[in-house]
């Protein structure tokens, strides 16, 4: 669970499941998840905001199976300019599973955060 800022009708957090194959020398992956019924998260319960938290939670990226982050190593790849655009981003396998539970830590509770999605 990753803590979020409160906001009205919002969960105090939101539930990752990680892929860490090949961890730590490769990147994570990770997607929204609800413990309580085990699956993916339903879309319209995601976070929204008004522009760096949907550009990270995109249910239109790979049909919502990872983050649009560039610590996500399903979504690194193919983007290469992220490297010089998102250098603080980018996997370091010294920094561990902390740098991609950060990275969405930091979205989770910035003035961008404005609660989840409804509908």
């Amino acid at each position: 669970m990753v803590a979020a800022a409160s906001r009205p009708q919002s969960p105090n957090g939101y539930c990752l499941r990680l892929n860490c194959a090949g961890y730590p020398q490769a990147a994570p992956t990770g997607r929204l998840w609800d413990p309580g019924n085990n699956r993916p998260l339903p879309f319209q319960a995601w976070p929204s905001g008004s522009s760096r938290v949907p550009a990270v939670f995109r249910p239109d990226w790979k049909d919502g199976s990872c983050l649009y982050i560039p610590c996500d190593r399903e979504s690194f790849a193919g983007h290469e300019n992220w490297r010089q655009e998102y250098a603080y981003l980018i996997w370091r396998p010294e920094d561990g599973i902390t740098q991609y539970l950060r990275a969405v830590h930091e979205l989770l509770n910035s003035e961008d955060y404005r609660g989840v999605r409804r509908g």
